[in-house]
């Protein structure tokens, strides 16, 4: 009973799979009103994440923040139409975002390598991309980052490395 049930969900999903691609590829143009200059997912404040590859210094608790440990790069890199994407220390990482008015940072669930590394660079990991995911506002500097997160009462700490305008995708 079951091995037909799985039989027929199975030819009704096949079945309806060559459909899923099929979806009219006209659309009206976008109203001038929307249209801006900034990339999707960036506002005009946002665009100066864009400009640098980003270095984690420190993390935690606004004020009392941890140093990462020594040898591990954890990396974020903002690209335009809203990706970003790094290393953790052990793996790799991407999402999506998307900036708003008052420097406002939304960021979407990680999806990461699954490469197992010793600690302290696991446990570092897993706390950074906890971190990230919880993310809501930013503060950019010249070559400075801070992203901000539980209520703002915690801090990511990045150092930036300027990207030149043609790795950036602008």
């Amino acid at each position: 009973m079951i091995y037909r049930f799985l039989t027929i969900l199975l030819a009704l999903g096949l079945g309806a799979l060559p459909l899923a691609g099929c979806s009219s590829t006209e659309s009206e143009p976008e109203p001038e009103a929307a249209q801006t200059s900034a990339p999707a997912g960036v506002d005009e404040t946002g665009k100066a994440l864009l400009t640098h590859e980003w270095h984690l210094e420190a993390f935690g608790k606004l004020g009392e923040e941890d140093e990462i440990a020594p040898e591990t790069s954890i990396t974020l890199s903002f690209k335009a139409g809203g990706t970003l994407s790094g290393t953790g220390g052990c793996n790799n990482y991407s999402t999506t975002f998307r900036t708003g008015p008052s420097s406002e940072i939304t960021i979407r669930a990680i999806a990461t390598t699954h490469m197992e590394c010793g600690d302290p660079t696991m446990a570092q990991e897993r706390a950074y991309l906890g971190s990230i995911a919880e993310v809501t506002s930013y503060d950019v500097g010249s070559d400075s980052l801070q992203l901000f997160y539980g209520e703002d009462e915690y801090v990511l700490l990045f150092k930036g490395q300027p990207i030149d305008e043609a790795e950036s995708g602008d």
